[in-house]
């Protein structure tokens, strides 16, 4: 390619004609597909214009694409190009737009973000509309929430003012987004159903999908298993529009739930596993760090530890270090299971990290899964006071969002923590064995399991009350177990939960380390 001879001439060939030779090559690829090759050969040419051109027209593709990794260096160093010119306009404004964006995927509310942001303000060569949603987003993450909030309202009203569909759903989605996560579901789908008329302008896109996903996860994180799953089904994955990012992004919400109706095989082996190949080939890292996420979850569903470890440390490898609702997501994962493998200490320790980060960024249902684990842990550690606090924190915060799976989730490692340690006072731990009978009715079967097994290995019960629970337990379990195949059903038959209702249906003191 002329991109590969331009390397070999400015590698091989003496000084006195190597420009002249690469002046050459510039101007013949001037009408060729952009490249990273094609950028950097502009550049050898001291054609800033053309690099420029060159870099907004590959950068907006693979972004799209879902690259913002390799785009964030190459617009970089065409960027950093333009501070030696003398020019009264400077670099241009799409190209600093595009490295802004870049910036955001990959290191929301950064330092190095602001630095882009703050260039691009008040520049007459970009949309107003979209830099202050850049701008809005960046807030969010710094963290800044009342400064995101006024920049969001005026992104949406600049787009208003334009006719700009893009950015006006952008906005309702990212504002969305952040009500989910807080637990506010009914008005996250207010927000949504307020720019419906704009989205059906943009159903097939990208951000039709986005709004749909949003959607979806709303109902989800409301328990409503069904309506997310009606509203993913009108997202055929072979549909023609659907890139490679759109795709991950589908099998992250049909994965998650998949998951919350325990049907793991489907999980891993029809959703996650052809989704996971197809980010490692393509080097999306945030749809990679996204799959990993609900591949690990359902390792840890079936008690398979070690194949879990590995997908977490897949995920560090892959970065997105820099993604402060994926760090969260990642020290949960990692806190629980080594508390399940017995490293309490260590397991209290990134806990309470995923607590401290969770709260900074408003993240108030992961903050209160992270301290009712913490809670669980410190009990088992022995540390009743900072466990019961940890556990009334979760709760509290708890008690402020809107109902959903959480709820229960909250209730049920309150209910471990205090039926398996002898150190709580018996009002707390007989308040506990309570509130596991009313779970043993639940409509999830993980939740009867767990507090079925809680009560086993709490030693609460009398011998007539054990047959009852054990019968819920089975019962759940077995019909856990019908929605599994192959491996998956292999490792659920030795569950530490199956294994702790058998031995109490046999009669034999059950293991009160196992969780």
């Amino acid at each position: 390619s002329f991109e590969l001879l331009g390397e070999v001439v400015q590698k091989e060939m003496p000084s006195a004609r190597r420009d002249a030779v690469v002046q050459q090559l510039a101007g013949t690829i001037l009408h060729s597909a952009p490249s990273p090759g094609s950028v950097r050969l502009f550049l050898q040419a001291e054609r800033l214009a053309e690099a420029s051109r060159s870099a907004v027209l590959w950068g907006q593709s693979e972004l799209e694409r879902g690259h913002p990794d390799v785009v964030a260096p190459v617009v970089g160093r065409v960027v950093h190009a333009w501070k030696s010119v003398d020019s009264p306009q400077g670099c241009p404004g799409p190209l600093l737009m595009l490295q802004a964006a870049a910036w955001l995927e990959l290191e929301p509310g950064s330092h190095r973000a602001a630095g882009v942001l703050d260039a691009i303000r008040h520049r007459s060569d970009v949309p107003q509309a979209a830099s202050a949603l850049l701008l809005a987003r960046h807030l969010r993450w710094r963290p800044a929430p009342n400064r995101a909030d006024q920049q969001f309202e005026e992104a949406a009203e600049l787009a208003r003012a334009v006719d700009d569909t893009h950015t006006l759903v952008g906005v309702a989605c990212e504002q969305a987004e952040q009500l989910v996560a807080s637990g506010r579901f009914v008005g996250a789908r207010r927000l949504l159903d307020a720019v419906d008329t704009s989205v059906r302008r943009v159903q097939k896109s990208s951000l039709g999908l986005r709004v749909g996903l949003l959607r979806a996860e709303s109902f989800l994180a409301a328990g409503d298993a069904d309506r997310a799953h009606e509203i993913l089904r009108g997202f055929p994955p072979n549909a023609r529009w659907l890139g490679p990012r759109e795709q991950g992004l589908l099998a992250v919400a049909q994965a998650a739930v998949a998951g919350s109706q325990g049907q793991w095989t489907q999980v891993l082996t029809d959703i996650l596993a052809p989704a996971l190949a197809r980010a490692r080939r393509l080097g999306d890292p945030v749809c990679h760090a996204l799959l990993l996420a609900k591949a690990t979850a359902a390792r840890m569903a079936l008690y398979q530890l070690g194949e879990a470890r590995e997908l977490l440390e897949e995920s560090r490898l892959a970065g997105m270090r820099g993604l402060p609702w994926f760090r969260v997501k990642r020290a949960i994962y990692d806190g629980v299971l080594l508390e399940q493998s017995g490293a309490i200490s260590r397991a209290v320790k990134t806990l309470r990290d995923a607590a401290e980060i969770a709260g900074r960024f408003a993240l108030r249902i992961d903050e209160a899964r992270s301290r009712a684990h913490l809670g669980r842990a410190l009990l088992r550690e022995g540390r009743l006071d900072e466990g019961l606090r940890a556990l009334d924190a979760a709760a509290i915060i708890g008690a402020d969002l809107e109902s959903g799976p959480h709820h229960e989730e909250i209730k049920v490692c309150r209910i471990e923590a205090l039926l398996k340690s002898d150190a709580p006072p018996n009002a707390l731990r007989r308040a506990a064995a309570a509130d596991a009978r009313a779970l043993c009715c639940s409509d999830r079967s993980p939740v009867r399991v767990r507090a079925s097994v809680a009560l086993l290995e709490s030693g609460v019960l009398s011998s007539q009350e054990v047959a009852g629970v054990v019968t819920t337990s089975l019962d759940a379990l077995d019909l856990l177990e019908r929605l599994l195949d192959g491996e998956a059903r292999a490792a659920f038959r030795v569950h530490p939960w199956r294994v702790a209702t058998e031995r109490a249906a046999q009669g034999s003191p059950t293991d009160p380390t196992k969780s």
